[in-house]
């Protein structure tokens, strides 16, 4: 083992977080979980303390961490961080950003359907497999009723009934002093589909993402269709409705977002 690998296996322990109760802004979950950053041991004069920087799990990010966990032999605490988040989706619809109550408002890059298959493919076990199957379900819902546009690709954008952007932009007023050009309620719905989208805050959608269809979106939902279709073969359920749908949505994606010269662009749906 090298230093590399000595250093990430020294280090798993202090990302590993175990919240089962709800307190204050956190939402608890079943089982263990990591987290981006792990505990930092401080000392002030003689006396030494832990800082925990993060106890929530985000989204998109623990798909990454899932794949690590997995090729070091953790598949056990892959399938902890799988398991909460089908905990999330039951209990909520869909899987928000993170474990927090202010992550409500948005979700992330859809990357769940690509765990749970991680998961299948080390344990082999349909009866665990039919119970992610039904809560990918509700999260394809989610995607397929509060993020589709009217060309049938998906966007990003934020869950208005649990902060609506007018609370948004004042609280980004407060914050940073100061009222930006424009206006302020646009500007915040961009602020908060950017952070769903996992690219907070970037000029790539010019200050409208909620009018766009991206690449990277598109092709997650690709992903998960096709996903569904493997996990509905194996489970003795009707594999063509998704495959039906993998295929128009590649339709669509060529149609829409093909440049000509073999490059697939963002699509602005409003605009273009």
């Amino acid at each position: 083992m090298n230093k590399v690998e000595q250093y990430i296996e020294n280090g798993w322990e202090n990302c590993i977080r175990h919240n089962t109760e709800d307190c204050d802004t956190l939402i608890g979950l079943p089982c263990p979980y990591t987290v981006p950053c792990f505990v930092k041991e401080d000392k002030v004069g003689d006396d030494s303390y832990k800082v925990e920087y993060f106890n929530e799990m985000y989204y998109w990010d623990t798909y990454f961490t899932n794949v690590g966990l997995i090729l070091t032999g953790k598949s056990e605490l892959a399938k902890n961080n799988v398991d909460n988040m089908i905990y999330l989706v039951n209990k909520f619809g869909f899987m928000p950003n993170g474990n927090r109550t202010f992550f409500l408002d948005r979700s992330q890059p859809p990357f769940l359907s690509a765990m749970v298959r991680d998961i299948y493919e080390v344990y082999g076990d349909k009866d665990w497999l039919k119970g992610a199957y039904d809560a990918l379900e509700k999260e394809y819902s989610f995607w397929m009723t509060n993020r589709v546009s009217d060309i049938g690709l998906n966007h990003y954008g934020h869950n208005e009934f649990v902060r609506p952007a007018e609370e948004y932009a004042q609280w980004y007023i407060d914050r940073l002093g100061y009222t930006p050009d424009g206006p302020v309620v646009k500007m915040a719905s961009h602020f908060m589909g950017t952070a769903e989208s996992g690219w907070d805050v970037s000029p790539r959608f010019g200050g409208e993402i909620y009018d766009y269809a991206p690449v990277d979106l598109n092709s997650l939902m690709y992903m998960l269709e096709n996903n569904m279709a493997y996990f509905a073969s194996e489970l003795g359920l009707d594999a063509h409705l998704w495959s039906d749908r993998a295929n128009l949505r590649k339709e669509r994606v060529y149609k829409y977002l093909d440049s000509g010269d073999g490059l697939l662009l963002d699509y602005s749906f409003v605009e273009d």
